[in-house]
């Protein structure tokens, strides 16, 4: 399983390479401003295609994941319209987001992973008509019994 999820990985990837590269080369050129609007929506996606890519080369590879500290607002908004779209119109959803969520050290690709298949669990369990929240928050973790203890690997 790991080998055909890295093969697709890299395809994938290399697919990528080849959009991203063109769309960077239209933002560059002189623009419409709803030209523009599409070509940053569609690089913006290309963009969250390689974190994916990331992501499975990770599992196919049980790499470690890559944390970064991340502002979770921006994050959020960031994978809002691909959320928006997997719920569709015939729910509503709400975001919220608390003015002092900050941030945090995860891998956005994970984290963004988690966040869509959430939203598409809820989507399915959620009658038409009905909504989905997704909300952030700050909160504090107890301390850790034993900071010696590294965490356990993923996996698949």
């Amino acid at each position: 399983m790991g080998r055909l999820t890295g093969g697709v990985a890299h395809d994938f990837n290399n697919l990528l390479t080849v959009v991203i590269g063109g769309l960077d080369m239209i933002l560059r050129s002189p623009r419409t401003p709803a030209r523009a609007a599409l070509a940053e929506a569609a690089l913006a996606a290309g963009r969250r295609g390689e974190r994916l890519t990331r992501q499975l080369l990770a599992f196919s590879r049980r790499q470690e994941l890559k944390l970064e500290t991340v502002a979770v607002r921006g994050l959020i908004d960031q994978v809002e319209p691909l959320v928006r779209r997997v719920v569709g119109e015939a729910r509503e959803l709400s975001l919220h987001c608390a003015p002092d969520v900050g941030a945090c050290r995860l891998d956005a690709a994970q984290f963004e992973a988690a966040l869509l298949n959430l939203v598409v669990n809820a989507s399915d369990a959620v009658v038409d008509g009905g909504a989905i929240r997704i909300e952030a928050d700050r909160a504090e973790l107890p301390k850790a019994r034993s900071s010696t203890r590294p965490p356990a690997p993923m996996s698949g």
